[in-house]
């Protein structure tokens, strides 16, 4: 799976879009206060995420949707999520739409058809993480658990303040 692109629709219509190269190592750079933290909170928000972890203020005030194009072996995937209304944290209904190459959507195109769950099963799915289940030895605190696209973000997103801390020169 890589990114393809990173979209965000205006409550207006208009749409924002930030392009990525595939089969390269993405740095995002640019002036202060230009949203690139933001990043990494609006893909694992596209990815899955129900809480919304995007910063407030202008942001939310002008954003309706926040959307992936992401590219499989086979496939694409364009998947969208709104912002939760009001001052809702959270919000799971998402747009999804799997095809061999996909055109940007309109944003009167863009009705929810999913949700989070079913985003996590088919993306684990394309990604090739086959249905599983841990099983825990009777007397373990843990619970048990399913591997899915959530287990992967870890290794996949490197926060800002990994990169830039003053007090770490390997993570």
């Amino acid at each position: 799976m890589q990114i393809i692109s990173l979209h965000l629709y205006s409550t207006t219509g208009k749409v924002r879009s930030l392009n990525f190269k595939l089969g390269s190592l993405n740095i995002i750079t640019g002036r202060s206060g230009t949203g690139k933290s933001a990043i990494i909170d609006i893909v694992d928000y596209c990815l899955g995420r129900s809480t919304f972890n995007v910063f407030e203020g202008v942001n939310r005030d002008v954003i309706s949707w926040y959307a992936l194009l992401l590219q499989f072996k086979d496939s694409q995937v364009f998947v969208a999520k709104q912002s939760p209304s009001g001052m809702a944290l959270s919000q799971s209904q998402v747009y999804w739409q799997e095809s061999f190459v996909i055109s940007l959507p309109a944003m009167s195109d863009l009705i929810a058809n999913t949700n989070d769950e079913s985003i996590k099963k088919n993306l684990s799915r394309l990604i090739g993480i086959s249905p599983n289940q841990t099983i825990v030895a009777d007397g373990r605190t843990m619970d048990s658990f399913q591997a899915t696209i959530d287990h992967t973000k870890y290794y996949l997103f490197q926060d800002q303040n990994l990169v830039a801390n003053k007090k770490s020169l390997f993570w």
